[in-house]
């Protein structure tokens, strides 16, 4: 279809004309015929006839300014504006002819015509380099498209540093706010409230002193009045706890995820809160997803759509990509196969505007059949939604969300990130404990026994490890002599206790965060443990911790 795309306006401009012309002269061995054609060539090719050619043609259209230009959902800047230049040095952009389209975007987009700029990531068989969307997404920032503000709010600094590089890394237009006490987090928003501002994000820690994170929401929720469309918040904890999680959810957040595991991969549940493409692009094991005909093999896959040419469309993109597809109409004929065996499908790719039951009525309906059949086999099964929808307003984003839907991605996409978004929510859902698995493998290749994983692998160089490193330090450094004078106060000292289990969790450690869970625990019943030396020991496992974390640093970088 590309390939036509390009070659039917061909078939229909005068430059055809003119070639066949001279071809016909050839063959017809016509000398006038040719010569005519060549002539006719070279007029309409000199500057000053295919300008005034032009300005004829064009004379009757006139440019809208952009003042002028109705309100939308979105604006859509179509690609074909940006060559790439390959050379020694590297890839090299630089502006085409249709350069106009990305500025006018930019100025309605200022103007406020419409909250969202969409800009295109296809690309032909034969392009270079990144999606041109990628790389007008960059230019925008620059010529002042807003960033996506993101509040992150965690009273453990290793734990929100690392988590701070990792979205900068992934997502280069997320300005990032850090904040470790939620009373002043509070204070902010408020602040920005009366002044017609707002953060696009908030992400917070659940268990904090003075201040949690269900009351931080609860606060926005309650007493600014912002509502869940308006202000995502997403919540997390380590504890997989389903009382803390639905405190957390009825206080107005509108996801909760468990740490470490959910952070590792956290850049993408953000995005698609705040409407920004970020497509992971590494799996659970850190390497490349590929997309070939192995990428989902063996998997079930439920692909719904009213619109026969969609659905053989996508069917046919997974099934190339080697999963076993069931193909439905309609939202009812998810459910029914749903109903047969609740455990079978590894994910539901659905159409959310169809005949009798919707994508989003559908996905309600499997999470009712999924919370019934955990409830009485005492299971935790959640299969992965991604919706598929020519419509990317906010609010409407944010209702499929909020109804049960994992993700969404736009009509149109580049078919191989559909791939590369199944492929990272199939092994995000399945994966019972992402940090475990990984982390016994590499923990194993390191030969040692105080760090699950590489840390390392946590950056794309030496400085930022040994920025976080220093951070874990001194930071540690000041819990452990919190904890030498709490020792006798249980409640201060699980405070304490919990703020170093936390950051020796995030440079993923092994027996200093084994030996805080047992304290923290004892702590948690209003219990002290029997060593009365405990906060020496801790103080030695610390110091062990430090010491390999900068050899670590030193091997890798």
């Amino acid at each position: 279809m590309i390939y036509l795309h390009k070659i039917l306006p061909l078939l229909f401009s005068p430059l055809f004309f003119i070639i066949s012309l001279i071809i016909i002269g050839i063959i017809l061995k016509s000398k006038k015929t040719s010569f005519a054609g060549i002539i006719i060539l070279i007029i309409c090719s000199l500057p000053i006839v295919s300008g005034k050619l032009i300005a004829y043609l064009e004379s009757d259209y006139e440019l809208n300014k952009p003042s002028t230009v109705a309100t939308a959902d979105a604006i859509v800047v179509l690609s074909g504006m940006v060559n790439t230049i390959k050379n020694k040095n590297g890839l090299h952009y630089e502006w085409g002819d249709a350069v106009d389209r990305i500025f006018a975007g930019i100025d309605l987009f200022k103007l406020n015509k419409a909250p969202t700029l969409i800009l295109t990531r296809g690309k032909l068989p034969w392009s270079i380099g990144v999606p041109e969307g990628e790389y007008l997404r960059d230019v925008a920032i620059k010529l002042g498209v807003p960033k996506k503000n993101i509040l992150l709010v965690d009273d453990i600094r290793t734990n929100i540093e690392i988590l701070a590089r990792d979205l900068r890394n992934k997502c280069p237009n997320f300005n990032i706010t850090i904040i470790i006490y939620p009373i002043e987090a509070f204070e902010l928003i408020k602040s920005k409230e009366e002044c017609g501002d707002q953060f696009d994000l908030i992400l917070t820690d659940i268990e904090m002193p003075l201040m949690g994170g269900v009351e931080l929401t609860r606060k926005i929720r309650n007493d600014l009045g912002i509502s869940k469309d308006a202000l995502p918040i997403l919540a997390y904890s380590s504890r997989e706890d389903k009382d803390i999680a639905n405190q957390a959810i009825t206080a107005g957040c509108n996801a909760y995820y468990i740490k470490p595991k959910d952070l590792r991969f956290i850049a993408r549940n953000i995005s698609k809160w705040v409407l920004n493409y970020y497509i992971p692009s590494k799996s659970i094991d850190r390497q490349d997803i590929v997309v070939n005909n192995t990428t989902l093999k063996g998997l079930n896959v439920i692909v719904a759509d009213d619109q026969a040419i969609n659905l053989f469309l996508i069917a046919k993109k997974v099934s190339n990509a080697g999963a076993n597809v069931f193909q439905c109409s309609d939202g009812k004929d998810i459910i029914k196969l749903f109903q047969l065996d609740p455990t079978k499908y590894h994910l539901i790719i659905t159409d959310i505007n169809m005949g009798k039951v919707g994508g989003i009525d559908a996905a309600k309906e499997v999470r009712k059949i999924e919370s019934n059949y955990n409830d009485k086999n005492d299971a935790s099964c959640k299969v992965p939604i991604i919706a598929l929808s020519g419509d990317g307003d906010k609010k409407f984003v944010m209702s499929l969300l909020n109804s049960g839907i994992d993700d969404y991605m736009l009509k149109g996409s580049n078919p191989k990130d559909l791939i590369r978004l199944s492929k990272f929510w199939v092994d995000y859902r399945f994966s019972i404990d992402i940090l475990s698995q990984s982390g016994k493998n590499e923990s194993n290749s390191s030969n040692n026994d105080v760090l699950e994983g590489d840390f390392t692998s946590l950056f794309s160089n030496k400085s930022e490890a040994t920025e976080i490193a220093d951070v874990f330090e001194s930071d540690g450094k000041n819990i452990i002599e919190e904890i030498k004078n709490d020792k006798s106060k249980v409640n201060d000292l699980q405070k304490s206790i919990h703020k170093l289990k936390g950051s020796s969790r995030a440079i993923r450690s092994s027996k200093l965060f084994k030996y805080l869970s047992e304290i923290n625990d004892l702590a948690r019943n209003n219990k002290l443990p029997d060593d009365n030396n405990f906060d020496k020991k801790i103080e030695e496992l610390f110091k062990k911790e430090v010491e390999f974390l900068r050899l670590e640093i030193e091997k890798k970088f």
